[in-house]
């Protein structure tokens, strides 16, 4: 088992401060940590996804956060109030699986298919979490065409 927060290539990692906003007090690894966040999560997909929303409101992008982490985090649906090295400057973490989840209910919402992000799970290091990241440096430099491949593959 791997050191509760030590975070996995490429991922923003947090502040002192926000590491110490953890909220059930039995997590002492980090497969704990995925297992809770992820069952917090699957919980708020069901929420999006039975709801018609405002997709593009402030509120309802603050809301989807807190209802993905909220029950793991405190600072759960609040943006960040620390610069990091990586991404933009939303949420302390969780701005990925936030990201995919936005653009998967903007899909639909659209009477798409919901997209299959490469089909595997980008929690673990590994080909398709490679795949990811460097999809998502393409379209740092204003070349979406990798991610959108990613999104749709």
């Amino acid at each position: 088992m791997s050191d509760l927060f030590q975070e996995p290539d490429n991922a923003t990692p947090l502040t002192p401060d926000e590491k110490h906003q953890l909220i059930p007090a039995h997590i002492a690894y980090r497969s704990e940590l995925n297992e809770a966040e992820q069952e917090n999560i699957a919980r708020a997909q069901d929420w999006a996804l039975g709801r018609r929303r405002n997709l593009l409101r402030e509120k309802f992008i603050k809301d989807l956060h807190r209802r993905m982490l909220g029950d793991v985090w405190r600072w759960a649906g609040k943006f960040r109030t620390s610069e990091r090295n990586l991404g933009i400057a939303p949420f302390p973490n969780g701005n990925g699986r936030h990201a995919r989840l936005m653009a998967d209910l903007l899909v639909m919402s659209l009477a798409g298919e919901r997209l299959s992000w490469g089909r595997a799970s980008l929690r673990n290091a590994g080909n398709m979490r490679q795949r990811y990241i460097a999809a998502l440096a393409a379209a740092d430099k204003h070349d979406i065409g990798p991610l959108l491949a990613f999104a749709r593959s």
